[in-house]
């Protein structure tokens, strides 16, 4: 993966460093030093993609690689949940052979 380029201003003098994304995440996220016990906890993350006219009768029906209508139009941001809570706007796209979502907003 090719490293992030950052130019980091210091007493007026300008120099180059590589950063790699995976430190250029770390330092745009506040680290939260107040809940080291459950950091660790699973969390099971939900996104409602709308879905017109659908019985049990539907779903009971489906079969593997079958394509269902949605009402979700392509390039509207879809939310982002855990449980009740929603914590983001996320946009869905297709990344091989998976559905990926890439948060657009966060709350």
């Amino acid at each position: 993966m090719e490293a992030l380029q950052e130019t980091i201003v210091s007493s007026g003098d300008a120099m180059e460093e590589s950063v790699s994304p995976q430190e250029s995440l770390s330092t745009a996220i506040p680290q939260r030093k107040s809940w080291p016990a459950v950091e660790w906890l699973p969390i099971q993350l939900s996104v409602a993609l709308p879905v017109l006219r659908f019985c049990v009768r539907d779903l009971l029906s489906l079969d593997p690689g079958q394509i269902i209508a949605t009402a979700w139009q392509h390039g509207d941001d879809l939310p982002l949940s855990i449980e009740d809570v929603q914590l983001a706007w996320v946009e869905v796209e297709a990344v091989d052979r998976e559905i990926a979502v890439r948060i657009t907003r966060l709350l």
